[in-house]
């Protein structure tokens, strides 16, 4: 057994096949994994864009109603206030009103 090793890479013949071999296992794999891969994140990232902006959308119409809602019953309350007071305008206003009511009440 007299072999004299050189180090951890021997340098002879087999190692442009080896580089051959590396190459085409690196272009099998990127066209057996990883286009479709990346494909499948390109699409994923489209819907996830998509679900953002119709989450946007419903956030804004979500916003509009209770905008709506909030008009709607302000003016509903202010109305009950004008019925109350003879047909006069409360002049604090709606939220004015209920809260020295409020105040008139617990100080009873």
């Amino acid at each position: 057994m007299s072999e004299i090793t050189q180090g951890l890479i021997d340098l002879n013949g087999t190692l442009p096949i080896q580089i051959i071999n590396f190459l085409i296992l690196v272009a099998l794999l990127r066209a057996v994994a990883y286009k479709p891969i990346v494909r499948m994140m390109d699409e994923r990232k489209a819907k996830i864009a998509e679900s953002i902006e119709k989450a946007d959308a419903d956030a804004a119409a979500a916003e509009a109603t209770l905008n709506e809602y909030r008009r709607s019953s302000l003016r509903a309350y202010e109305g009950t206030g004008d019925r109350r007071h003879g047909g006069k305008a409360c002049r604090r206003g709606a939220r004015g009103e209920l809260s020295r009511q409020r105040s008139v009440r617990s100080s009873r």
